[in-house]
């Protein structure tokens, strides 16, 4: 089964650009495609680092956690490679905390990424960087967000979502890997046919709701290459000024 993606980051209404998007696919029999999403924190040079060190730092955990199986002459099941994501956005949780503290920098970033299989997508979040899958115009938001308006139910059209939605529950860079749980969403491959893969910052999409991101993503179907620029517009359009990062991935 084939998928077609598209990728863009722009600064938005910042100075400068601290997300990082990669995109990575494994040198292995079995194919296995890496989209990697960090979303930097910190001001100055320190969020776009940390964003850049945490991707960096994820795909070579996710390296070292497959490369077993692979070896070993096994196929990936969806177990396995939800359980290699989960330990490797961990691992390198760790990693970027170890480095920070040694450079005694302070600086977050949000993590989201997607594996992609013959057999199946797995999804992992820290942070508020939120994946999507759109099926029709319906877009389903795939794992919570770790931030105060999530876990309070605060809603874009309600009072205090734009504080709320800042405040951030778990990201990278302030705590070691095992204070941190990754939201998971597993999927198999065969039921996604059709489908539609969002992987963002949260400047892509701003406050637009669930039916706003289906609907544009739906009605441009026939001009995949276009989904990205209509969606930053429409963010800029509901008041996001952040810096702006997506993959879109069509399956």
């Amino acid at each position: 089964m084939e998928a077609t993606y598209f990728f863009d980051s722009q600064v938005g209404g910042r100075e400068d650009n601290q997300d990082c998007g990669l995109f990575y696919a494994f040198p292995f029999p079995q194919p296995v495609s890496a989209f990697i999403l960090a979303d930097g924190m910190g001001g100055l040079s320190h969020g776009a680092d940390c964003a850049r060190s945490t991707a960096a730092a994820l795909c070579a955990e996710l390296l070292y956690a497959l490369y077993p199986t692979i070896l070993a002459g096994n196929t990936l099941c969806g177990e396995d490679v939800a359980r290699a994501l989960k330990t490797s956005m961990c691992a390198a949780a760790d990693r970027v905390y170890e480095a920070g503290r040694d450079r005694m920098s302070a600086a977050g970033s949000t993590l989201t990424a997607a594996l992609l299989t013959s057999d199946s997508l797995v999804v992992g979040v820290i942070g508020d960087s939120p994946a999507y899958l759109v099926e029709d115009s319906h877009a389903q938001l795939l794992t919570p967000l770790h931030n105060l308006a999530f876990s309070q139910g605060i809603t874009p059209n309600m009072p205090g979502y734009a504080q709320a939605s800042c405040r951030l529950t778990q990201c990278i860079g302030t705590r070691p890997g095992d204070c941190l749980t990754p939201a998971l969403y597993t999927c198999p491959r065969s039921s996604l046919s059709g489908r539609v893969l969002l992987l963002g910052s949260d400047g892509a999409f701003g406050a637009l709701t669930d039916v706003q991101i289906g609907e544009l993503v739906q009605s441009l179907r026939d001009q995949p290459h276009a989904v990205i620029p209509a969606l930053f517009a429409a963010a800029r359009q509901s008041g996001s000024t952040d810096n702006q990062t997506l993959f879109t991935v069509f399956l």
